[in-house]
């Protein structure tokens, strides 16, 4: 938040690149807190440290790949891919569900991105290639 601040929040009508890190800096401290009072009034379900420490590596590992592969493939099929690999981490079992959703989201994302918002995502080497 301190960081976010130093970009400058703008104002209402021109907001500057501050804004969102700062906003999502209240987000998570608000629910930090929360989580924190959930714990010293023990609400919380006792867990175990690393019992699935699968997941959270298999979340990095996709992240790793879709870094790696944004700008051959392009932001659509790398984000399918990657949305693909944490629907499966998060134990979704239909393969028809998985597929669809992720398609959603890469498409949709890349609506809001890059129609809406204008934001320019990569296009990928390999469909600029079957685009010639």
């Amino acid at each position: 938040m301190i960081g976010a601040l130093g970009l400058g929040l703008g104002n209402v009508e021109q907001l500057r690149p501050g804004f969102l890190p700062f906003l999502s800096g209240i987000a998570l401290t608000a629910l930090s807190l929360f989580l924190l009072i959930r714990a010293w009034q023990g609400k919380t379900a006792p867990v175990e440290p690393f019992e699935q420490w699968r997941r959270p590596i298999a979340v990095l590992a996709g992240l790793v790949v879709y870094v790696l592969l944004l700008n051959y493939l392009g932001y659509v099929i790398a984000t399918m891919i990657l949305s693909g690999i944490i629907l499966r981490v998060f134990d979704m079992k239909s393969k028809w569900v998985l597929i669809t959703v992720s398609i959603g989201i890469a498409v949709g994302t890349y609506l809001l991105f890059d129609g809406l918002l204008a934001v320019h995502l990569p296009a990928g080497r390999v469909l600029s290639a079957l685009s010639r």
